[in-house]
């Protein structure tokens, strides 16, 4: 259990409960209430589920080390911090309702997003032997070097 509160720590902190949805949507759940988290493929042999999020976690971050570009415009005006974006892994396995929980600047702001929404299709979260939406909320660091 220490792994699994350490690697979340570290890169995502999911919601601890679920989310008012409009009428006609399905919930959303927090890791917390899930039977199984929502994962990468690649997670597939992962048995437990501090496995799995280890494995979600190492994706994300190579994911976002991949693809995250540094806006010109922040760097120019010498602007650093942390974005906080959730998003909704769907019963699809797509991220779907990605916006900025806590911002630092319009450009990080977007790019941060941006990224987020580039993430590869997931295998969605599990409760009850049902396929179920799932909250994460993802820090991005913006550092100038």
């Amino acid at each position: 259990m220490k792994l699994y509160s350490t690697a979340l720590s570290f890169l995502i902190f999911c919601t601890t409960s679920a989310l008012a949805q409009a009428e006609n949507e399905a919930p959303v759940f927090s890791f917390a209430v899930v039977d199984q988290i929502a994962t990468f493929p690649e997670c597939t042999g992962r048995n437990t589920n501090d496995e799995k999020a280890l494995c979600l976690q190492e994706g994300i971050l190579k994911h976002i080390q991949t693809n995250l570009k540094y806006p010109e415009k922040a760097k120019k005006e010498k602007v650093q911090g942390k974005v906080y974006v959730s998003f909704v892994v769907s019963v699809e396995g797509r991220v779907e309702e990605v916006e900025v929980s806590r911002g630092v600047h319009p450009e990080l702001d977007r790019e941060a997003i941006r990224v987020v929404k580039s993430l590869p299709q997931m295998r969605p979260a599990v409760k009850d032997a049902n396929a179920v939406r799932m909250s994460y909320i993802i820090p991005i660091s913006y550092k100038l070097q």
